[in-house]
């Protein structure tokens, strides 16, 4: 996804802090600051409002734009299209080594494109389909 559908997907049109409604990070919403990874699905109750699990801890996200520190301040408000080019990609979400402040569904990361970390992942992103 674009970092803007992603975010979209983390915390719908309400703002939300964290993709579930409040400001509590406790251990059955998420898996961070911790030593490792857990099952995908392992925090049903930290669904986003649409129903999306994992979208905060556990691993980061690429998402599909390059980074800019000052991209946000300087982009339209309805779905930016992201910085044209770069040198890092988005990563979003946070991981299992995250602390509080990175598992925010407006905390952005960065890392090099052709990196590999363990704290890394991708989410599938599938165009809707209209009969």
């Amino acid at each position: 996804p674009t970092e803007a559908e992603w975010e979209k997907a983390a915390r719908s049109d309400d703002e939300r802090i964290f993709p579930w409604l409040g400001e509590a990070t406790d251990d059955d919403l998420l898996n961070f600051n911790a030593q490792s990874t857990v099952a995908v699905g392992s925090f049903p109750a930290g669904a986003s409002p649409y129903g999306l699990l994992d979208m905060a801890g556990n691993v980061e996200e690429w998402v599909n734009d390059w980074y800019s520190p000052t991209y946000y301040a300087e982009s339209p408000p309805a779905n930016p299209p992201g910085p044209s080019n770069g040198f890092f990609r988005v990563v979003r979400g946070g991981s299992f080594v995250s602390n509080r402040g990175m598992v925010r569904t407006t905390a952005r990361g960065r890392a090099v494109p052709d990196s590999t970390f363990p704290t890394v992942g991708f989410r599938v992103l599938l165009p809707t389909i209209t009969e």
